[in-house]
């Protein structure tokens, strides 16, 4: 009976938000059109050229045999180091290419081939969440923070802390785990499947992105934004990071929206370069609603994607305070 109010009572809140979404649309049209286009013109630019291309050869690839072939490369380091198959290697080095939510998609697809227990998933999932080089240096760092050796540090960093999560989230021992686990090779129709698929996913991407953007300003239209960043406002006022509540908020929803707002402040390189990797690290709502698509079929649940996520932003920012020192920043 609980179980069954609860599911009510998800369901009321649910469509009142919505209602109020809709309300808040046919309240401002003009408001909510600019802000989606807004968001449309940074998916245009930045986030589908570094996506379509990357999602159609992985997949081409991954049909072809690469993935197995991976597999064996990475067979013996994966399974000492991490605990779980030898094709979470594969998927890190996809992922790390090619950036949110390729990690996820690859663990899907060969989970499709043979399925493996949650925790495995789990274990491969939190070293294989990550942004890529394209997005991260080219978008990130050289677009919306103007330095590119921004984006090397805060890939670099983000990277590492992934690693990191893997360890901390490994099986506590060598699980009895067959590694032969093979995704398909066969071609018949791989160029139809590979562009297929690829855009499909970047056509999701980009519907969260733009989604998630207008969402932002209803945000800002209703006061919520202001009444969440208060409190982070407060706590952050006699730091070095002071202002930058918004931005915390922002990210939470939207990784890019905060981002931008970040860039705005003016504050320490280091701390700007910190608290960016901490937000790609985490993705806000957008990458995990893009990401869940793929994880929750494999037992991987909303509150165990947030905690690995939580986890790798704390490892990212402050692994980046300190390459950033090093780095002179």
């Amino acid at each position: 009976m609980q179980d069954v109010a609860k599911s009510k009572g998800m369901k009321v809140t649910g469509c009142v938000l919505l209602l109020a979404m809709l309300a808040a649309l046919l309240a401002d049209p003009p408001r909510y059109s600019a802000a989606l286009t807004q968001g449309l013109k940074l998916y245009a630019t930045a986030v589908l050229p570094s996506m379509l291309p990357f999602f159609f050869l992985t997949a081409i690839l991954t049909h072809m045999g690469l993935g197995n072939a991976a597999a064996r490369l990475f067979k013996r380091p994966v399974s000492a180091i991490f605990r779980t198959p030898a094709f979470g290697g594969y998927i890190f080095a996809m992922s790390a290419l090619c950036g949110y939510p390729v990690g996820a998609r690859l663990l899907y697809d060969f989970n499709a081939a043979a399925p493996l227990p949650k925790r495995i998933n789990t274990a491969i999932f939190s070293y294989t969440s990550t942004g890529g080089p394209m997005f991260i240096v080219g978008s990130v760092g050289a677009g919306l923070l103007g330095n590119a050796k921004y984006g090397y540090i805060i890939l670099g960093s983000h990277l590492f802390a992934a690693l990191i999560n893997g360890l901390i989230f490994r099986p506590k021992d060598h699980l009895n785990i067959k590694t032969s686990q093979a995704y398909r090779t066969d071609c018949d129709n791989v160029l139809h499947d590979a562009i297929y698929g690829a855009i499909i996913s970047v056509l999701i991407v980009g519907g969260f992105i733009c989604l998630f953007y207008t969402l932002c300003e209803m945000m800002d239209t209703l006061g919520v934004t202001a009444v969440l960043a208060a409190p982070l406002d407060r706590l952050l006022r006699s730091t070095s990071a002071a202002g930058a509540g918004h931005s915390l908020i922002y990210s939470t929803v939207e990784m890019t929206r905060g981002i931008s707002e970040l860039a705005a402040l003016s504050l320490p390189p280091a701390l700007t370069v910190s608290i960016a990797t901490a937000m790609v690290s985490l993705g806000g709502l957008s990458v995990t609603l893009q990401s869940l698509t793929y994880l929750k079929p494999l037992g991987i649940a909303f509150g165990t994607y947030l905690l690995v996520k939580i986890i790798h932003a704390g490892l990212g920012f402050f692994i980046a305070l300190g390459m950033s020192a090093i780095m002179g920043l």
